[in-house]
């Protein structure tokens, strides 16, 4: 499946399982992937632009506690290093991209120098050595994260 099917599909199973309806998704545009890019000095792969081209700046509430929309996840990075230099000797790469910062003491983060195009995700939480892997590649990592979500919906 291509990346844009994978992530049209995604939104309509958002807007079908009721966590967003259309007027609480918005994306980013080319020209904010493209600042992401810049201001990060990196290429970002083609499952996260996609990604973020149509759950940009909001996913209604999915997701919608994490520090993973734009313009805030320019300052993930810096947050990310902030909680490693606390906690632990690891530390991230230049080329290593930060997408999701949650609650000040977990970040999730993904390696873009490799050019993969659906690259695996590692998980950091405060107080851990190092990372740990999370998920094979960033749609395998979304779609486990709307699993966990659909599981507490369903079983509070």
């Amino acid at each position: 499946m291509e990346m844009r099917d994978w992530a049209n599909l995604f939104v309509e199973r958002l807007i079908r399982a009721k966590l967003a309806s259309p007027e609480t998704i918005e994306g980013c545009s080319e020209k904010e992937l493209v600042e992401i890019e810049r201001k990060l000095g990196m290429k970002l792969p083609e499952s996260y632009r996609r990604y973020m081209a149509s759950l940009g700046k909001e996913s209604g509430d999915f997701l919608s506690e994490c520090g993973m929309f734009y313009p805030d996840v320019l300052l993930n990075k810096e947050r990310a290093q902030t909680l490693l230099e606390n906690n632990t000797d690891f530390r991230l790469k230049d080329s290593d991209f930060v997408f999701v910062e949650r609650y000040g003491y977990q970040f999730f983060y993904f390696e873009t120098s490799d050019g993969n195009a659906n690259p695996p995700v590692l998980r950091y939480s405060e107080r851990s050595e190092s990372p740990i892997l999370l998920a094979k590649s960033f749609t395998e990592a979304m779609e486990l994260a709307l699993a966990d979500h659909l599981a507490i919906i369903e079983n509070p």
